[in-house]
């Protein structure tokens, strides 16, 4: 009986060999994967790092294009509250002028004014003097059927006074439709 022993050794010893040769391949193979696996995303960080630098310059251009033009908005901003200023500004003269024109229009010629006065509420006092009983009844004539631009929605006799010369002073409180 032969009693082989170094046939089992080498057996164990080429199985081992062979599984360090697998360990080793795999090893490898594992290494060149992971190192592909890492250029890949290297690449990838690349392209994403270019992009992002591209989209950085466009973001700083219109910026750039946002702020040479804010202050043009802020002079046309300017601009449309200062007409919008201007246009009631245009409106309230033209409502002045025409209470102006209306009051003016009332009066008959030879009256004398002494005050002319528009309150907060549009409510006109009007005081002066007429050199006789014609003129004042022809300002109140004119009262009832005004010609000027405006109506007289309503006013009240204050006051009428004779003075020393023949003189009639009055005081009128005037409500005018706009």
């Amino acid at each position: 009986m032969d009693i082989d022993l170094a046939g089992k050794t080498i057996g164990r010893v080429r199985k081992t060999q062979k599984a360090k040769r697998l360990l080793d391949q795999a090893v490898i193979w594992g290494a060149l994967i992971l190192s592909l696996l890492l250029i890949a995303i290297a690449s990838t960080n690349l392209l994403v790092n270019k992009s992002n630098q591209g989209l950085s310059g466009r973001i700083k251009t219109k910026e750039k294009e946002i702020e040479s033009m804010s202050k043009i908005e802020s002079q046309q901003v300017y601009l449309t509250g200062k007409l919008a200023s201007f246009g009631i500004l245009v409106k309230t003269h033209e409502v002045h002028q025409a209470v102006a024109d209306t009051v003016f229009n009332l009066i008959p010629s030879g009256t004398s004014l002494k005050g002319f006065e528009v309150d907060e509420t549009g409510l006109i006092n009007l005081s002066g003097t007429v050199p006789g009983w014609q003129l004042l009844s022809r300002l109140f004539d004119n009262l009832k059927e005004p010609t000027g631009p405006l109506t007289v929605s309503g006013f009240k006799v204050k006051q009428i006074n004779f003075s020393g010369g023949g003189d009639i002073n009055f005081d009128l409180e005037l409500n005018l439709k706009t």
